[in-house]
Parts: C-alpha cells; structure tokens; sequence
C-alpha cells in the first residue's frame, strides 16, 4: 500500500485552559515567612506548603515560596482549587487606576500580622478596623474591631505565646490587644509616629514574660514590662513598667528592632546611620521615671553599651547567631548587605568587626534604591535563611553562611513588553524549554525558571533606557535584546555576559529577530539579525560562530550591517524571520504588512 505524501496540515488549538498564572505578589510593605507549620494551604500535599504573606494592591497574599506564584488571598476567600482559574478582573491584576482605586478604598490592608505557629493572621485597614482571621479553616473571620486607632495603624507584631498582639499607628498610639476576648488591655502615647515593634522575652526562671520594645520616628527606643510589679496595683492588676526609654539615634526613624534567644542582647538600626547595642541583665535594675516620679526597682534591665557606625540609612538588622560573639547583618540604601560579629567579654569590652560583604555582582546597590527589608526564614533545613527585599520589589533568597543569592522571587514584573522561551537541547537532541526571557518596562531582562518563577539572572549593563523586543537562538546559547537606545545586543544565556553590540539605527530599536536554523550558529557568519527601528529602516547584521562569540573573554565586538533598507513610510515595530531563515515579515505602527527576502534585494 502507497503511503500518502501529502499529510493532512497541522492545526493549531483554538481552546486554551490556564495552567499556571504569574502575577503581582508583592508591591510594598510587610513581608511574613511561614515554614508551613499550622495551615493546610493545599488539599493535594501531604504537608502544608511553606508560604510568604505579603501586601499586593490592598490585600495580603499568601504566596507559594517554592513556585513563586499565589496560593489565595486574604480578602477575597477564593478556594484553593480555583487559583489557577481566577479571571481578569482579579483584584490582583494591576490597571490604570489600580493606585487610586487602592488609595479610596477604605478597606484597603496598610499592615498585617502572622501568629508564630502561622495559623491566625490580623489586618488592618486604611479605615483603622482590625480582622482577625483563622487560616486553618480557610480564612475564615473570627473578629471584627472596628475603629482600633484614629490614625492608620503603620506596624503590628503578635505575642509568641499567641495571645497579644500590639499595634501602632502614625499618631504614635500602641494598643495591646487580647485576640481571644477581643478588647484592648493596655495603651500607650508617644510624640511621634510609631515605626517598629519586637516582643522579646528574656527568661527571669518560671515567670513568663510580657516585654515590648518600641521604636519611634522620632529616634525614641522605649522598653515595657507589661506584666509591672503587681504589688504597686493590687486592686486594679499590674501596671507596665517603664524598663529602657532613650532617644540614642538622632532625630531619626527606629526602622528595625533585632535581640538574641535569650534576649540578653537587643540591636536597634535607624536612619542616622548607626547601630545601638543594648546588654541586659537579671540584675536588679534602678531606673528614675520620668517627670517627679519615685525612682523603681524592676527585675530585668537594658544599658546602651557601644554605637556602631555603618555609613548608611539601615532598612534591616538581623541577629542570624547566637554564640558566644553574637553575629548579624545589617541592608540599607546602599543595596550591599554586610556580615558583622559583636565581640564582648564579660559585658566590659564591646567591639564589631565586619567579617563578609555580599558578592559584587549579587549587590543590588544603592543607585536603584537599595534594600528596603530584610528578615530571617526560621527554616534550619534550608540554605535560604535570609530573605532581603530591594526598592524594585524583589525577593532575595540568601545563604545567610555566604551571603550568596540562592534565587530571586519578583513581586513585580510591570508592563511585560516581550518574552521568549530559551531553548535547551538535551544530550539526546531533544529540545526542552524550561527557561524563558522577559523583557519588562526597564533596561534590565530577566530570565526566568518556567517551572518555579524564580528569576534566574538578570541582563544587565549594556542597555542604558528602556528594552522593547527579545529573541532566543534556536539553539538556546544566545539572546538578543533591543531598545530604546537605539542598539542590539548579544548576550550569552548561560553566563548573561554580552557578547557583542550593534549599533547603527538613528532611533529606537522595536524589535530584533535571529534566524532560525540551528546549525548555522556553528559556521562564522552563517547566522545573522535583522532589527527594525522607529527610524523606518530594517538592517541585517552578520554574526559571528556561537564558537567565536563565546571564546571572547572580557571584549565585546562589534557586529556589522551587510543590509539596509527603508520598507515602510511609518514606525515599524515588529519583525520575524522564517523558518527556512528565507523571508522576512514586518509590521508598522499602521498595521501595514510586509513579506521581504532576507537578502534586501
């Protein structure tokens, strides 16, 4: 029987179902970590899933740290089943008035808090109302306290033991809440907006302990023994106990709180460029309150004993050691994160000395506006145990051993303007995509694990505005990328170094195509690229042998045009390449269509 040469044509599917959905999971604010320790998040998993709570246009979401993607939002209380299928009206998807619909909607989410066994979570709302949810059982709302303070409440931080939680706003009012019968149990006034809160808990025997510091915008560091001296109100319970209140950063916001296990150390950062470091003791402890009042004996007390000078305006201080130096690090405006060790002996002498700098080329820096949090995992069976969060809204995931990059999650993408797989042939010839390029609205493109949506690498250097169109060797070795800078690159996908540069178009370059055939990337000059320009030109560049572009150390070479021509009367934007690497196709601004030879006759 005579087989039939003309086979039927492949038709593509007109019915697509979503399988996975990458969006905004963070744009500023708070940042939570759970190790998956209270909280069924996904019904198919044997164990809860280890997740981040983050603010994202007005909302918490709880975001798979594995995938990268979210898992549910707090507001919402859509099932876990329906996350891949939530439509384009999610809240979450960002639109030209997202901002301002988030600034007029009074129910919007300023700040949160996560229990310590992850399984209650509060918010609050630009209208000043508290909701405590219960994240076993689906989110489900517990309690509603409506009108906690005045002003927008700016932080909040549970009690380990679960019980208490402490909220401060900007009119620089802490209330002490009890979840459980849901009233507040103590208040307290400062003259500026409250900026931080730390429970700490220093062991004094069998007593459980009910300590709060307390950081100010205004430099004031303030510490409460909430549970007092019972003896000085036998009728009305305990009154709190003033233990520390000092004002040792100068005029300048308390941005971060940080103490050891045992609380016998607490490390405060601000924004005067300093660290305070603060010894306490069980000894008895004599501090004079304020105005006339009578001098008091409390139990356990704080002395500053060093300032440490960084240089910079400190978003972060974490305490990742508790040996016998304690050892910590330290992120701020200059986007560099820094390793020190606090050496003391016997509380006398007190010296720091830096012992590691984050890796140069891992350095976010300060140019883009540094590092804005950074906190610590509490996962000891993981190498990724600090997690700094930049101005750009990416997450690093950092060795806290090394300070190496493990991977960065991206909280947000904006516009995403042009995106292609990489390809990865195998040993066996068999083409897999487990990469893709995005280039978003910037002079940076990020490459991405398909399967993870963690970003990878970044191309980053060579483009000084923003890049308008990617494409990927079929081979998977190189990338090219062009912009409005009115030039092409060549990159490596593997080492993300470029390679080489053209440069020829008279205005920005809106999009960049490489031929298609795999195997000339192996013979010199047998692959090329052709970009289009606002300029109203197409231009073919000639490229050199995969072989020779990546035997270039340091240099970048500069690529030559063999073509140019002028195809159209208006802004071209896009181009393509055949298959057969034999035409051309091109588009303007007008939607006026051409099919030319890739020689240009």
């Amino acid at each position: 029987m005579v087989e039939d040469k003309h086979q039927a044509p492949v038709t593509l599917s007109k019915s697509w179902k979503k399988h996975s959905v990458h969006s905004t999971i963070y744009d500023g604010g708070k940042i939570a970590f759970s190790c998956g320790e209270g909280m069924p998040l996904l019904p198919d998993k044997a164990e809860p899933v280890k997740f981040l709570a983050t603010l994202c246009h007005g909302d918490v979401a709880l975001v798979d740290t594995e995938r990268g993607v979210q898992i549910r939002s707090i507001r919402r209380g859509f099932d876990f089943d329906e996350v891949a299928e939530v439509a384009e009206e999610d809240n979450f998807m960002v639109d030209d008035n997202a901002n301002e619909s988030i600034l007029s909607d009074p129910d919007a989410v300023t700040t949160f808090a996560l229990s310590y066994n992850c399984s209650e979570l509060v918010t609050a709302s630009r209208s000043g109302v508290l909701r405590h949810y219960d994240l076993y059982h689906n989110c489900k709302l517990k309690r509603t306290i409506g009108r906690a303070h005045k002003l927008p409440v700016r932080c909040m931080e549970f009690y380990p033991g679960g019980v208490f939680l402490a909220t401060g706003s900007v009119d620089g009012q802490v209330k002490i809440w009890d979840t459980v019968r849901g009233y507040a149990t103590h208040a307290f006034n400062f003259p500026r907006g409250i900026s931080c809160m730390k429970w700490i808990l220093p062991k004094l025997g069998s007593r459980v302990q009910l300590v709060l510091a307390i950081g100010c915008d205004d430099g004031t560091f303030r510490i409460y023994d909430l549970k007092g001296d019972k003896t000085s109100a036998p009728k009305n319970g305990n009154n709190p106990t003033l233990i520390l209140d000092v004002k040792d950063h100068t005029n300048a916001a308390v941005t971060c709180i940080t103490s050891t296990d045992n609380c016998e150390v607490i490390l405060t950062s601000g924004r005067d460029e300093v660290i305070n470091i603060y010894f306490g003791g069980s000894e008895t402890a004599t501090k004079r309150r304020r105005r006339n009042d009578s001098s008091k004996h409390v139990e356990y007390g704080y002395r500053r004993v060093r300032t440490h000078p960084v240089y910079e305006f400190l978003e972060g201080v974490n305490i990742i050691s508790n040996t016998e130096n304690v050892i910590f690090v330290t992120a701020g405006s200059k986007g560099i994160i820094h390793k020190y060790e606090l050496i003391h002996r016997d509380g006398l002498e007190v010296s720091v000395r830096s012992i590691l700098t984050q890796p140069i080329k891992e350095q976010f820096g300060g140019d883009r506006g540094g590092y804005l949090h950074l906190f610590e995992t509490n996962d000891a069976n993981s190498m990724e145990q600090i997690i700094a969060v930049d101005a750009e809204h990416n997450l690093s995931f950092i060795d806290k051993n090394t300070l190496e990059t493990r991977r960065v999650m991206i909280g947000q993408n904006d516009d995403i303007i042009d995106l292609k797989y990489i390809m990865s042939p195998d040993h066996n010839g068999i083409t897999n995509a487990e990469r893709v390029v995005i280039a978003t609205n910037s002079a940076q493109v990020r490459i991405f694990d398909k399967s993870t949506f963690s970003c990878e690498a970044v191309l980053s250097g060579h483009h000084t505005e923003i890049v308008l169109a990617v494409d990927v060797s079929p081979c998977g070795r190189l990338i090219a990328t062009c912009g409005k800078d009115r030039k092409m690159n060549i990159w490596c996908a593997k080492s993300t170094r470029c390679l080489a540069t053209a440069i020829g178009h008279t205005e920005p370059v809106g999009g960049v195509a490489v031929s298609k055939k795999r195997l000339k990337y192996d013979v010199d000059n047998a692959a090329f690229a052709v970009t289009c320009s606002k300029d109203k030109t197409l231009k073919r560049w000639s490229l050199p042998s995969c072989m020779d572009l990546l035997s270039t150390k340091n240099e970048t070479i500069s690529l030559q045009t063999t073509s140019s021509v002028k195809s159209h009367d208006k802004d071209i934007n896009i181009v393509s390449i055949s298959p057969n690497d034999a035409f051309v196709a091109v588009s303007d601004v007008h939607r006026l269509h051409f099919l030319l030879s890739t020689i240009f006759y």
